[in-house]
């Protein structure tokens, strides 16, 4: 798996000479080493996560619980710039958990199956949120694809493409495969059509701020204040 991860993203950074360039100068940069107390927070926080994936009727309570388990582990590691945090944001990676499931809305009759999101982070600009979208007799896999400049505390992003392909595509299959083949325009004659105040394409501009990011887990908040959503990932292949 690890393999064809390096793989996948060699393809992506070759794609363009500018995020070539970018690749080679982000991924040069030191990682921060991780203690005996960060992972300790670290491991609660993702017990927690797991615990509650898909359980939706809890996500007040959850993100109660989590907050100060975020902050102290945030604060508990050297701050650092999205610039600085993009070497180990890209890849792939598994939600666990998020207070934000009104964003996995989509057409009547079918519902995303929170166990089965994924967002894959490419180094040149742009990266994909996957979902596993299941109605009566089929199941889908939705791709919605954000283009994103790096600032200092945030990524801004603009939604670019919402579509989907037909039955589970990463049941059986390479994970990037499938990733690439969105990217590269294969299923772009079935778009998908949420109801218009859940489809993201077209929306205002949203800033996503990796608030902590290591090599095997990662927690993202979406907008800023009380209404903010907060997403807890782990990384593909990682044992937890």
């Amino acid at each position: 798996m690890k393999k064809r991860l390096l793989l996948g993203l060699a393809i992506c950074i070759m794609a363009t000479s500018e995020g070539n360039v970018f690749a080679q100068s982000i991924l040069t940069q030191p990682f921060p080493v991780v203690d005996a107390y960060v992972q300790k927070l670290k491991n609660e926080i993702i017990s927690i996560s797991r615990h509650h994936t898909t359980d939706v009727e809890t996500v007040s309570a959850v993100r109660r619980k989590l907050n100060p388990l975020i902050q102290e582990l945030v604060e508990s590691v050297p701050s650092r710039t999205e610039t600085e945090k993009l070497p180990q944001t890209v890849g792939a990676w598994q939600q666990i958990w998020t207070d934000g499931v009104q964003i996995f809305v989509g057409p009547a009759p079918g519902q995303y199956d929170l166990s089965e999101i994924f967002q894959v982070v490419a180094p040149n600009g742009y990266y994909y949120n996957i979902g596993r979208y299941v109605m009566p007799g089929i199941d889908l896999t939705v791709f919605l694809r954000g283009a994103y400049k790096v600032g200092t505390n945030a990524l801004q992003v603009n939604f670019t493409k919402y579509v989907y392909g037909k039955g589970w595509l990463y049941a059986d299959s390479d994970f990037l495969l499938q990733t690439f083949r969105a990217e590269a325009g294969a299923f772009d004659s079935q778009p998908f059509n949420p109801p218009a105040d859940a489809n993201p394409i077209g929306a205002p501009q949203l800033e996503i701020s990796n608030i902590y990011v290591d090599d095997d887990l990662r927690i993202l908040e979406a907008g800023s204040g009380p209404g903010s959503s907060i997403f807890v990932l782990v990384r593909v292949g990682s044992r937890r």
